[in-house]
């Protein structure tokens, strides 16, 4: 039962991630300092190569 709450868990918060990054795309698209952060920043996990969820960012 834990690792299938775990696993459930996990699924939430990159579906969360993903449509926050939808918005902040759609409202700091244009700002180079917001695509700077966004390259280097990892999302979720940190130390983890994970920066974007969105194909189209």
């Amino acid at each position: 039962m834990a690792i299938i709450a775990y696993i459930c868990i996990v699924y939430i918060m990159f579906n969360g991630a993903q449509r926050l990054e939808k918005r902040q795309i759609a409202r700091y698209g244009n700002n180079s300092e917001y695509k700077t952060y966004a390259n280097k920043t990892p999302i979720i996990i940190p130390f983890l190569p994970i920066y974007h969820l969105n194909k189209t960012s």
